[in-house]
């Protein structure tokens, strides 16, 4: 009985925690990620206790772009192809074209973070790099 009262007293004291953020650096880039939370140099959280948002993952979203299309340093056709395009310019116009566009972001070492604790304190989610101007 005391056990599950103190795990009960627990769960309580953790639901009224305020979120976190912090900064960490990314010490290990994928695939066996490592990061450390800034102010503890000595803690390294590895991959299994980090949960990562899809902004700091490579990613593919489908698209579609509709107009007249003038692909400039690629082609614009019916053939499925990986090209390096520089620049899509639309107009209006009835054409459209479906597609897949991939983003390359996954995490590199040496990258500021901001991360937050999960509830219950276990695992670390990966919001975003972090950017100051």
């Amino acid at each position: 009985m005391k056990s599950l009262i103190q795990t009960i007293a627990k769960q309580q004291s953790d639901t009224q925690k305020p979120v976190e953020y912090m900064e960490a650096e990314v010490i290990q880039a994928p695939p066996d990620l490592k990061i450390r939370l800034k102010g503890n140099d000595k803690l390294i959280i590895p991959k299994e206790l980090i949960v990562l948002s899809e902004y700091v993952t490579n990613h593919r979203r489908q698209i579609k772009l509709t107009g007249k299309l003038d692909f400039s340093g690629g082609t614009a056709g019916g053939n499925t192809r990986t090209e390096n395009i520089v620049s899509v310019s639309l107009d209006k116009g009835d054409a459209f074209f479906d597609g897949e566009i991939e983003f390359m972001n996954e995490l590199q070492e040496g990258e500021i973070i901001i991360v937050s604790r999960l509830q219950g304190g276990q695992k670390f989610i990966i919001l975003d790099r972090q950017r100051t101007y």
